[in-house]
C-alpha cells in the first residue's frame, strides 16, 4: 500500500510541477498554398528542441485557426500535416521576451512524390472521422518490440498481462493487417507476432457493421477494431524475425516470425516453441465448441481460464505453428486463409482450501491436485470476397477445427465440519480421460444494394456441425465419518463413453428501404434448428472379467435436445448530424423438444418472446461522442442442465441436470462515452453495462451430514450485473510523458439454493490504476503502474462469513540501450494480498533483469542473457468467491532459471530498390 501511494504522490508532484513551468503561446493560421483557401482539420505537433520531444498537439479549426498553449521557455519546431499536403515545418522560439509568437499564414504544399520524411518529424496523430491513427515512428520502444509493446504506449490504449486489448475503454475484437484479417480472429496472433520495426501506422477504428458499411446506413452496431498498416517499404520483399534461447532447468524458447508481401499477395509464417508459459494465441479459439460436453475440454478451458497475469495455474509447454495469407485475383476476388498448428503440456500441482456455506453451519473442505493434461489443436479458416458487380457481394467464410485432448488427474481431498473442526469424510481419486472434438463452421452472406441510396438486400446462411467422443477412467476411494471412526467406505470404479454431436442452421433475410433522406426502416426474418445430442454409456468394473464390462443404467443416457425458432422484427434507424437513434422490435417463436431415448421420456416447451431494441447515438463534437442502447435476449439451457442423470467424475460433488429448467431472458442496458482532444493530446471514456436475468438458471445444491453434495440447477428472478469503467490519458509532457487513470466497479447479485434454502450473494468490486509511460529520447523505455482491487462478499444465509480482502500490483518496466549497443532491461512486479485464508495471504516480488548486446554492423542480431524471477519468490495464488463457496488456490508456478538467447532480424526488400530506380528515370530519363 505504501508503495502504490509513493505512486500516486510521485505522479501527482511530478504532474504539477510541469504545470507551473508552462507558460508560452504559439498561433498561427494553415492556408492551401494553391488556392489560398483556410485549410481546416490539420493535425499540428509541436517539438522540444535540439531533441525533437513531442510535447503537444493541436488542430486547424473550421477558419484553419490554430492556438497551442502553457510553452515552456526555450525552442521550438512546429510540423503541420494534412491528408494529401506535403509535411510543413518551421522553428521558433519562447523567451522571457516574447511569450506569445504569432507564425501568421502558414501554406500547405501539395504532397510531392520527392517529399523526403526527416527522423523525428512525424505527425504522431492525425483524426479521420471514426478513425484515430498513431505514427508508429512517433512513439519509442525497446529494441525487438512487437505490436502489443507499441500499443501500450498509445494514449487510451491498455494491454494487460494475457494480452487483451481495449481501445478506450472497449475491448478490440479484431487486429487487421492492411486492412486484411491476420490468422482470423484471434488478435493475440497479431499483437504478438508483429514486429513493431514493420508498423508504419496504427489506425483504432469504430468500424460500422458490415451491414452499414454496405448500405451507408449506420445501423449504431460498432467494434472497436485495431489496423496495422506496414511501412511503404515493406509492401514487397521478406521480413521477419527469428529467436531461440536455452536456460537453466532444461528451459528453452524459440520464436520464428516470417512474412513474405509483394503487394496486395502477403504470406506470413509463425512458429513458437517453450516452456516457460509462453503463449501467443488465445485459447478459447483453439478450443471451440464443447460447452456441453463433461470431460476434457471442460477441464483444460477452466485449467487454462483461471490463469492468472502471473502464469500462476502450472507450467506450460507450447508448440505451435501457422500460415497466413491474403491475395486478390483480379478485380473480383479477394482470398485469405490461414492455418494454425497448437501442441501443449500443461502440467498442474495445486492446493485447495475451500469454505462451504450452508444454511445454519460451514465446513472446509482442503484438496491437493496433481494434473497433466496434453492438448493437440488444428484450425482451418478461409474468407471469399466474391465482387459480382459493383453493387452485389457475395462472402463465403468456412472454417474448420480438431482438437484433441488428454487428461489425468490425482486428488487427495478431506472435508473438517467447522465447529470441532472433525473429518466428515475423505477422497482418492484418479481421472483419466480421451476426447476429440471436430467443428465445422460455414457461413454464406449475400448483399444486394440498388441504385437508390440507402435500399438494399442481403441474406445470410449460417452451418456448424460438431462431433465430440470421449472416455473417461474414474477410480475414487471415499470414505465417510462420524465421530472420527469410518460409517462407511466406497469404491468405484468406472468407465465412461460419450458421442456428442451438435447441429445448427441459421438462415436469415434483411431488406432495408430509405423512408427520407434521414430515416430508413430495416426489416428482417430469422430462422433457426439447434439440435444438441449426448450419447453417454458408463460400465462398471468386473472383477471377475477384469475389465469394464457391468453396464450402469443410473448413469448411462442418450439424450436428445432441438431448438427451433421463427423471429421477425423491425427497425427504424434515424440518421442525423449530430445524432442518430434506432427503434426496433422483435417477436421470437420457438419450440424446445427434449428427448430421453433411454427412458424413453418426451417433454416439449413453446416460447413466445417479444424482443425491443433501442439505440441512440450523440457526437457532442469532434472526437466526442456518446451511445447508450438497450436490447433483450434469451439463453437456452444445455443438454448437461438438461439431462437428470447424475455425473459422478467426482463422487464428493455429484451433478445432475434438471429436465424441468426454462429459458433464460435478459434484460441489458449498456453505453459508453468517448472523449479524444487532440489539442492536448487527452482522452477520456466511461463504459458501463448492466443486466438483469428472469429465470436466470442457477445452482442447488445439497449437502449430506458427511459433507458429500449434489449439485443440480433450477430458475430463479434477482440475478443482476453491473460493471461500470472510466479511463484517462492525461500527457504530462507530450507524448514522452503521459499518465493513464482507470477505474472499474462491479457488482453482482447471484443468487443459488443449498438444501432448499435461497441464498443471496452480492458481490462488490472496486478497483483503480494509475499507468505512467515515459520515452525519452531513443535511449530510456520506462513503465510505471499501480493497481489497488477491493472485493467484499455478502451473504444473506451466513452473514458472519462475508468476507473482505484486497490486491495489490505494482509494476515497473525499464529499458536502457547504450550507445555502444548495450540494451539493459529490468520488470519488477510486486504483488500484495490481504483478507485471504490463512497461508494465502502473501507478499512477493518478481525480478526479471536482463541484458543484451545488439550486434552486426546494421544491429540485425542480438544476443541476449535474461534472469526471470531473479528473487525466486514467484507464487500461484488466486480466490475464487460464489454464492456457495469461498475458495483459495495455491499453484506450483515457473520459479527462477537463467536464459541465453540470439535474436536476427531478416530485412529483404525490393521496394526500396525499384522506387529509386524508377524516380531515377522520371528525374535522369535512365
Amino acid at each position: 500500500m505504501k508503495k502504490i501511494a509513493l505512486l500516486f504522490f510521485c505522479l501527482a508532484l511530478g504532474g504539477e510541477m510541469l504545470a507551473q513551468a508552462k507558460k508560452g503561446v504559439i498561433r498561427g493560421r494553415i492556408v492551401d498554398a494553391v488556392d489560398k483557401t483556410f485549410a481546416p482539420g490539420a493535425t499540428i505537433s509541436i517539438q522540444k528542441l535540439p531533441d525533437s520531444t513531442v510535447v503537444g498537439f493541436t488542430m486547424s479549426d473550421e477558419n484553419g485557426v490554430f492556438e497551442y498553449k502553457n510553452l515552456a521557455e526555450g525552442n521550438y519546431r512546429i510540423l503541420v500535416k494534412l491528408t494529401g499536403s506535403a509535411l510543413l515545418k518551421k522553428e521558433f522560439q519562447i523567451s522571457a521576451s516574447q511569450w506569445e509568437v504569432n507564425l501568421g499564414n502558414l501554406e500547405l504544399q501539395p504532397e510531392s512524390i520527392q517529399g523526403i520524411e526527416v527522423k523525428g518529424e512525424v505527425t504522431p496523430v492525425e483524426i479521420k472521422q471514426d478513425t484515430v491513427e498513431f505514427n508508429a515512428r512517433a512513439f519509442q520502444t525497446k529494441p525487438n518490440a512487437t505490436a502489443e509493446d507499441l500499443l501500450k504506449k498509445l494514449p487510451g490504449v491498455e494491454v494487460s498481462k494475457d494480452g487483451t486489448v481495449k481501445a478506450q475503454g472497449e475491448n478490440v475484437r479484431r487486429v487487421l493487417v492492411d486492412g486484411k484479417p491476420f490468422f482470423g480472429d484471434d488478435p493475440k496472433l497479431a499483437t504478438r507476432n508483429i514486429p513493431k520495426d514493420m508498423i508504419d501506422k496504427v489506425q483504432i477504428i469504430d468500424q460500422m457493421s458490415e451491414q452499414s458499411q454496405f448500405t451507408g446506413v449506420d445501423d449504431g452496431n460498432r467494434e472497436k477494431v485495431i489496423n496495422i498498416t506496414t511501412k511503404k517499404d515493406m509492401k514487397k520483399g521478406t521480413f521477419g524475425r527469428a529467436m531461440a534461447g536455452v536456460g537453466t532447468n532444461d528451459r528453452y524458447e524459440g520464436n520464428l516470425t516470417l512474412n513474405r508481401f509483394n503487394n496486395n499477395q502477403q504470406l506470413s509464417l509463425i512458429a513458437s516453441a517453450n516452456n516457460i508459459n509462453s503463449q501467443n494465441f488465445t485459447l478459447n479459439n483453439a478450443i471451440q465448441g464443447g460447452g456441453n460436453f463433461r470431460g476434457g475440454f471442460q477441464r483444460i478451458a477452466q485449467a487454462f481460464g483461471a490463469a492468472n497475469p502471473n502464469n500462476s495455474n502450472g507450467i506450460t509447454t507450447v508448440w505451435s505453428a501457422g500460415l497466413n495469407f491474403n491475395d486478390e485475383w483480379g478485380k473480383k476476388w479477394k482470398i485469405n486463409g490461414n492455418y494454425f498448428f497448437n501442441h501443449s503440456e500443461l502440467v498442474v500441482s495445486q492446493n485447495t482450501k475451500r469454505q462451504n456455506i450452508l444454511t445454519d453451519s460451514t465446513f472446509f473442505t482442503f484438496q491437493n491436485n496433481d494434473n497433466n493434461t496434453l492438448t493437440g489443436n488444428h484450425r482451418l479458416n478461409f474468407r471469399i470476397d466474391y465482387e459480382i458487380d459493383s453493387l452485389t457481394l457475395l462472402r463465403i467464410i468456412p472454417n474448420l477445427s480438431i482438437t484433441q485432448v488428454d487428461y489425468n488427474n490425482l486428488s487427495v481431498s478431506r472435508t473438517l465440519n467447522s465447529n470441532q473442526l472433525a473429518l466428515l469424510n475423505d477422497a482418492n481419486t484418479e481421472n483419466i480421460s480421451e476426447n476429440n472434438q471436430l467443428n465445422f463452421v460455414n457461413q454464406l452472406l449475400f448483399r444486394r444494394k440498388f441504385k437508390k441510396k440507402g435500399r438494399s438486400f442481403s441474406s445470410n446462411f449460417f452451418f456448424t456441425n460438431t462431433n465430440q467422443e470421449g472416455t473417461d477412467f474414474n477410480t475414487a476411494l471415499n470414505r465417510f465419518y462420524t465421530n472420527g471412526t469410518i460409517n462407511n467406505e466406497r469404491l468405484i470404479r468406472q468407465k465412461a463413453t460419450q458421442d456428442n454431436g451438435s447441429l445448427i442452421y441459421r438462415g436469415g433475410i434483411s431488406y432495408t428501404e430509405p423512408l427520407s433522406r434521414r430515416h430508413n426502416l430495416e426489416m428482417n426474418y430469422q430462422i433457426s434448428n439447434t439440435n444438441n445430442l449426448t450419447d453417454r454409456r458408463v460400465f462398471d468394473f468386473d472383477e471377475v472379467g477384469s475389465d469394464y464390462l457391468l453396464p450402469n443404467p443410473q448413469l448411462t443416457n442418450n439424450f436428445d435436445n432441438n431448438f427451433i425458432s421463427n423471429r421477425l422484427g423491425l427497425n427504424l434507424v434515424t440518421t442525423k448530424l449530430k445524432y442518430s437513434y434506432t427503434l426496433g422490435f422483435a417477436a421470437q417463436i420457438a419450440t424446445q423438444n427434449n428427448q430421453d431415448i433411454t427412458r424413453n421420456t418426451n417433454f416439449r416447451r413453446e416460447f413466445i418472446n417479444l424482443f425491443p431494441t433501442a439505440q441512440f447515438r450523440y457526437n457532442f463534437g469532434k472526437n466526442r461522442r456518446m451511445r447508450i442502447e438497450y436490447q433483450g435476449s434469451t439463453n437456452q439451457p444445455t443438454n448437461a442442465q438438461l439431462q437428470p442423470v447424475p455425473d459422478n467424475s467426482n463422487p464428493l460433488n455429484i451433478t445432475v441436470g434438471n429436465p424441468d429448467l426454462k429459458q433464460e431472458v435478459v434484460n441489458t442496458i449498456r453505453g459508453n462515452y468517448v472523449s479524444f482532444n487532440a489539442e492536448k493530446f487527452r482522452s477520456f471514456f466511461v463504459f458501463f453495462n448492466v443486466s438483469n436475468t428472469i429465470n436466470k438458471i442457477v445452482n442447488s445444491t445439497t449437502i449430506t451430514p458427511f459433507g458429500a453434495q449434489v449439485n443440480s440447477y433450477q430458475n430463479a428472478d434477482g440475478v443482476w450485473n453491473a460493471v461500470a469503467f472510466a479511463g484517462a490519458g492525461i500527457p504530462l509532457k507530450g507524448n514522452s510523458l503521459v499518465l493513464s487513470l482507470a477505474t472499474n466497479g462491479l457488482w453482482n447479485k447471484n443468487i443459488s439454493f443449498i438444501n432448499d434454502a435461497r441464498n443471496i450473494a452480492n458481490t462488490y468490486t472496486i478497483g483503480q490504476t494509475a499507468r505512467i509511460v515515459w520515452n525519452f529520447k531513443e535511449n530510456l523505455d520506462f513503465n510505471l503502474s499501480g493497481t489497488l482491487n477491493h472485493t467484499s462478499q455478502k451473504y444473506s444465509l451466513q452473514p458472519q462469513n462475508n468476507v473482505s480482502y484486497f490486491t495489490n500490483i505494482l509494476v515497473a518496466d525499464v529499458t536502457y540501450t547504450f550507445n555502444n549497443g548495450l540494451v539493459f532491461g529490468t520488470e519488477v512486479d510486486y504483488f500484495a494480498n490481504s483478507g485471504l485464508a490463512e497461508g494465502f495471504n502473501q507478499n512477493y516480488t518478481i525480478w526479471n533483469v536482463s541484458l543484451a548486446k545488439q550486434v552486426f554492423k546494421d544491429k540485425r542480431g542480438e544476443i541476449k542473457v535474461r534472469v526471470y524471477d531473479a528473487l525466486q519468490q514467484n507464487i500461484g495464488i488466486s480466490r475464487t468467491t460464489t454464492e456457495t463457496y469461498i475458495q483459495d488456490v495455491s499453484n506450483v508456478v515457473l520459479q527462477r532459471y537463467f536464459m541465453l538467447s540470439f535474436t536476427y532480424n531478416i530485412n529483404r526488400f525490393a521496394a526500396q530498390r525499384q522506387e529509386q530506380e524508377r524516380m531515377n528515370r522520371m528525374m535522369f530519363g535512365r
